[in-house]
């Protein structure tokens, strides 16, 4: 008998690892469990052996639809001004992407058209270069090096006051133990 053979392999799910697909059945379970019952993702993962942040992609990118009176995924049920505005900017690339896609598309796609259509190209690539998005750099800040009233430029440090991070060794004296 060689190594490894006859060995049952005791894991549950996929074979893990960043990267590793998951099996048809584990999305087959997670959609019926997402369109079909009324738990939240966070079960839902729990139940399969997922993510919560990989059932919320699947059921994004799937199209697939909760039942009436299912629990809803967070930012659909964020209706603050702050949060419209977030929401708005996060998908503002891709809904201007998708509409340029169907100006070309159209039947009617003449040269006017494909201009527009580049035009909300390059908007979009403006829109997500510039920060518009939750975790980019606002225009405001990007780039801006004056000093403040303290004299000191954006973002830098303040002086060390006190006791040096040596406490009270002479710094010489431990430089001198290092040459010898």
């Amino acid at each position: 008998m060689r190594w490894g053979e006859g060995l049952v392999r005791l894991t549950v799910g996929p074979l893990g690892g960043q990267g590793q697909p998951y099996g048809d059945d584990v999305v087959a379970q997670v959609r019926e469990l997402v369109e079909e019952t009324r738990l939240g993702q966070k079960e839902i993962a729990a139940i399969v052996g997922v993510s919560h942040m990989t059932v919320s992609r699947w059921a994004r990118s799937g199209g697939w639809r909760r039942p009436p009176g299912s629990a809803r995924p967070l930012d659909e049920l964020s209706d603050t001004p702050r949060a419209i505005i977030r929401q708005g900017a996060r998908t503002l690339p891709w809904r201007l992407l998708v509409k340029a896609e169907t100006l070309l598309a159209s039947d009617a796609a003449d040269l006017a058209a494909m201009e527009q259509a580049l035009a909300l190209v390059l908007e979009a690539r403006d829109a997500h270069a510039a920060g518009i998005g939750p975790k980019r750099r606002r225009l405001g800040n990007a780039g801006c090096h004056l000093p403040n009233e303290s004299g000191r430029l954006r973002g830098q440090r303040r002086p060390r006051r006190g006791r040096s991070r040596f406490g009270s060794v002479d710094r010489r004296g431990v430089a001198g133990w290092l040459t010898t």
